[in-house]
């Protein structure tokens, strides 16, 4: 074996270090490796990269409202003979401003979010959940008697 099959590379801030494996081996010890097992496991099930999803999905949905309150609502409300909310301001002192119109549309935004999550997800999820409930209630599960029963019919249908 070569001196360079020999050697693990490991990254150390800036500077490369070879270290031979039983050195690497010694300075790792095992809970360290089932911990890090169990934390690439962890990051790997399903469930994590769906809240990343719905993570990336969010933020490109608040991205969308965002452009609604700013593009079209806000310009309809200045049809109404409303003005514009995002250039409300108020002067304190020399350098000091308070924008109480981006609070505003920040909080149109927020609100028109909210309704959105609520009418298209959360209001779906508990119509599925009763029909879940509800398809439950009306199929009762068979007591241990009739399961017996049930065994022992096809017991007999054998030959």
């Amino acid at each position: 074996m070569t001196s360079a099959h020999r050697f693990a590379t490991v990254a150390l801030a800036p500077d490369v270090v070879a270290l031979a494996p039983d050195v690497v081996a010694r300075h790792t010890t095992y809970e360290e490796r089932i911990v890090f097992k169990e934390l690439k496991d962890f990051l790997f099930q399903g469930s994590i990269v769906a809240l990343a999803v719905a993570v990336v999905i969010a933020v490109a949905f608040g991205a969308v409202i965002a452009s609604l309150v700013a593009d079209i609502i806000t310009p309809l409300l200045s049809a109404l003979g409303l003005p514009d909310f995002s250039t409300w301001t108020i002067i304190i002192g020399a350098n000091g401003v308070l924008k109480p119109g981006v609070f505003l549309n920040t909080l149109i935004n927020f609100v028109f979010v909210a309704g959105a999550i609520f009418f298209f997800v959360v209001k779906p999820m508990q119509a599925i959940e009763a029909r879940k409930k509800k398809e439950a209630a009306a199929a009762p599960e068979p007591t241990e008697i009739e399961l017996l029963i049930q065994i022992r019919d096809e017991l007999a249908k054998r030959p």
